[in-house]
């Protein structure tokens, strides 16, 4: 099976290269092949972005997604922010996950990892991205003083209007992302508020949600 190795790279000396290595070399015993990130070349083609470290992670992923048949994960993946990010888009796109198991020579699934807890139905407010929505707080903060507080109940037509302000904050930092900042159309921080496009695009497809599931603004108003 083509299974690829996700891992902490970033501040790791030498880029973790000993610890890859040796889950390569284990995955290659096993039978596997294995799809080191650390042997993943860039060409020409993938230098889309100023930042090379965005390159590469772009590059990573597109391997992962379209090449393997599973991803293993290193003991300390969580503590990896790429590595959270690949898990993310595997399990998003029903790649396996699993977790490797030296000294019995074989592959777990990730979900059956031990010493996880599971509350049912209860609302895992821990999962939340803090700092995220510490974003999403500034820009409400900031709709509130230019308008009122929870102006935003009020505007007529509120689909329409607030699926058209969240594209309008999607579009330039995604082209940002495409294309690097330099591109004409690109931009991360709006130019009024001074604060990241994708709060402002979180805050309107909040108030997308909201009047969704509150049952008076069904009606469209």
């Amino acid at each position: 099976m083509k299974i690829y190795i996700a891992g902490p790279i970033k501040g790791k000396e030498n880029y973790n290269a000993a610890k890859f290595e040796l889950y390569e070399n284990k995955l290659i015993e096993m039978g596997h092949s294995p799809i080191n990130p650390l042997s993943i070349k860039l060409t020409d083609s993938d230098r889309k972005h100023s930042d090379e470290e965005m390159n590469h992670i772009r590059k990573d992923l597109v391997v992962m997604l379209a090449e393997t048949e599973g991803v293993v994960v290193m003991d300390d993946w969580e503590k990896s922010y790429g590595a959270v990010g690949e898990v993310r888009s595997a399990e998003h796109c029903q790649i396996p996950v699993y977790l490797l198991d030296f000294e019995k020579n074989e592959l777990t699934p990730l979900k059956k990892k031990g010493g996880m807890k599971f509350d049912g139905d209860k609302l895992r407010w821990d999962l939340m991205p803090w700092v995220g929505l510490a974003e999403v707080a500034k820009v409400l903060t900031f709709g509130a003083n230019k308008y009122e507080d929870n102006n935003w109940r009020k505007v007529p037509d509120h689909r329409r209007r607030y699926f058209a302000a969240s594209m309008r904050h999607l579009m330039p930092w995604f082209i940002s992302v495409l294309y690097g900042e330099n591109h004409p159309e690109a931009e991360v921080n709006d130019k009024e508020t001074h604060l990241h496009h994708l709060a402002a695009f979180a805050v309107n497809a909040l108030f997308l949600l909201e009047q969704e599931l509150v049952p008076k603004f069904k009606d469209g108003r």
